[in-house]
Formats: structure tokens, sequence, C-alpha cells
């Protein structure tokens, strides 16, 4: 059986509508998928108030968090006490990625990860030359 797609031409993303013996709905951009699209406009909000060498409040991290993946309250609290982080911790943004990608929402995190590693790369790939 074939996986039939459907392709979003305003956002650009391939929609899976049914893969082999499942009814699940998946988001494709090149080889990740997605189980909700992500909404570009507030990624690119979040790159452009964080950066990877400041550390972040582990509270504006829970909220940006939310904010990109839609992830529930109950699934962060948890996580927190998991790794008994408290909302005053501080992370880099590099260290927020490596924590949550892991979770809800990771396949989005590794998106704005590889963009901002991507941005960080051509900014110094300028500064050489």
């Amino acid at each position: 059986m074939k996986n039939l797609m459907q392709i979003d031409k305003k956002q650009g993303l391939e929609k899976l509508l049914k893969l082999v013996n499942t009814n699940k709905e998946y988001y494709v951009i090149g080889d990740k998928k997605f189980a909700t699209p992500p909404n570009y406009k507030k990624l690119e909000n979040f790159m452009a108030t964080h950066n990877l060498t400041d550390k972040y409040t582990a509270q504006d991290l829970y909220r940006w968090h939310k904010i990109m993946t839609s992830s529930c309250d109950k699934g962060k609290i948890d996580f927190l006490n998991e790794h008994n982080f408290k909302m005053d911790d501080t992370f880099t943004i590099p260290e927020f990625f490596e924590y949550a990608k892991q979770y809800w929402g990771g396949e989005i995190i590794e998106l704005v990860e590889e963009k901002m590693n991507e941005m960080k790369n051509n900014e110094e790939k300028d500064k050489k030359e």
C-alpha cells in the first residue's frame, strides 16, 4: 500500500494522510516527520530573541517550548521535576536543545537548532571573508 500525500502549498508542507498500518497524520519537511506542522513565524520570533551563547531562565524556555511545540503544561512540569530543574535555573540554547529535543515536539526543536546553527555558521563565514 502506498502512502497518500497532499501538498499544502501555503506552508510548503507535505501532509501524510495515511501511513502504512496507521491512521495518524504527519507533516513532512524533507526527511523530518512532524506530529504537528511547525509555525515558522513563532520559530522565527524565538530565533530573533535568543542566541546560542547567552543563558536564559527555565521559565523563559518553558514558555517558548509551549509556543513553538504546543506542548502541555503537565508534560513540561513532569520534565522539570524529572530533571530537578527550577524555573530560575539558567541554560544556554544548546543546553536547552539537548534536553528538549528528546521530548514532545523534539522534531520542531531539532528544526530550530538546525536553523540557528546554520545562521551561526553563516555569520562566522561572513566574518572570515
